[in-house]
């Protein structure tokens, strides 16, 4: 798993290694696997983590932490 939150190098992953991008996932979607699939964290823990990340400066779109989270909750 490879995590790649900014555009420019997802870019570059698209038109140079386009076999990579099913293993590469952003800092949300890690958290989500980390929680729902390898269980490493509680889902509260979780629901933390992507709360504070939700206040934060972090550019992610309110509805990918908001399905996360509903992903995480309904687990």
């Amino acid at each position: 798993m490879t995590i790649l939150d900014d555009e420019k190098p997802k870019n570059f992953l698209k038109r140079n290694f386009p076999q990579l991008l099913a293993r590469v996932t952003g800092t949300i979607g890690f958290i989500e696997s980390c929680t729902c699939r390898y269980r490493i964290f509680s889902k509260e823990e979780a629901i933390n983590i992507l709360c504070l990340i939700k206040k934060s400066k972090f550019r992610v779109r309110e509805e990918i932490v908001n399905g996360a989270i509903e992903k995480i909750r309904k687990e």
